[in-house]
């Protein structure tokens, strides 16, 4: 046993069913209900009798999930965006900020803003059948795959 460690295994993981459930919360899709019964559940049990819970890394999106605002209800929604980054900031366990969710990217394809050459048509025919890829996008002014953003200000950017 290792001597600060007093849990087999591994000290921190990451708890997607914590998330998944914030996740839905913030976005309207669960209630409260569905919140607090996670404390009775058995991944939270599980994960607690494991590992110290409070060290769990807990997220709104990671690369193989759709952008958190990737809903068209919620694409343009600064409050959706603060209200899930307050949560996941106040809720117990590390908080991991999924490169862009900081700036409300949302996987929206912007036509106009693709400008890649002869691969330009292959990123449109992407973004209309919903491929994976849209759940990452280019963060940088001068990539050929900037999609939207739920912040005016970011998608003004030239």
């Amino acid at each position: 046993v290792h001597p600060t460690q007093h849990y087999p295994g591994l000290t921190s993981i990451y708890d997607f069913y914590f998330s998944g459930t914030t996740r839905d919360f913030a976005l309207g899709n669960k209630n409260s209900n569905d919140m607090s019964s996670y404390y009775s559940s058995v991944s939270y049990r599980t994960l607690n009798a494991q590992n110290d819970i409070k060290l769990s890394w807990t997220l709104l999106e990671i690369h193989d999930w759709p952008r958190y605002l990737s809903a068209p209800a919620n694409r343009g929604s600064v409050g959706k965006l603060l209200s899930g980054l307050s949560l996941l900031l106040t809720q117990q366990g590390i908080p991991i900020i999924y490169y862009g969710l900081e700036q409300g990217l949302n996987g929206d394809c912007h036509w106009d803003n693709i400008h890649a050459g002869d691969a330009t048509q292959s990123i449109i025919d992407n973004c209309k059948n919903g491929d994976d890829s849209t759940f990452r996008q280019d963060m940088f002014i001068s990539g050929p795959w900037r999609l939207g953003s739920a912040v005016d200000e970011i998608n003004q950017l030239n």
